[in-house]
């Protein structure tokens, strides 16, 4: 089964977000998102060079591993010997993203 739940809200989040909004701003906001979605625009090149710039994280996902929608065993249960961050980063900004790969 795949989980949806998350999925439902984005709907009525972004009503509530930007119903407010005049016009004009939501002009601009949609121009922008559009930016971000062009991999030929400089917008979208920037980002992507920026997020390249700050590089892979390296945090502990604690608040995915106490909530996420497998049950854990143990604190530790989440890793994976065969795990790979480097190309998980990389197919996260290259392959997901369609950022260009420096």
């Amino acid at each position: 089964m795949r989980y949806e739940s998350a999925h439902v809200v984005l709907g009525e989040l972004s009503q509530w977000m930007f119903a407010f909004l005049d016009r004009t701003t939501m002009t601009g906001i949609r121009a922008s998102i559009d930016k971000l979605r062009d991999p030929t625009h400089p917008f979208f090149l920037d980002t992507c060079a920026e997020i390249e710039a700050l590089g892979q994280p390296n945090y502990r996902p604690g608040y995915m591993i106490r909530y996420g929608m497998m049950p854990r065993k143990s604190e530790d249960d989440w890793q994976h010997d065969t795990f790979d961050a480097a190309a998980a980063w990389r197919k996260a900004v290259s392959e997901i993203n369609d950022c260009p790969i420096p």
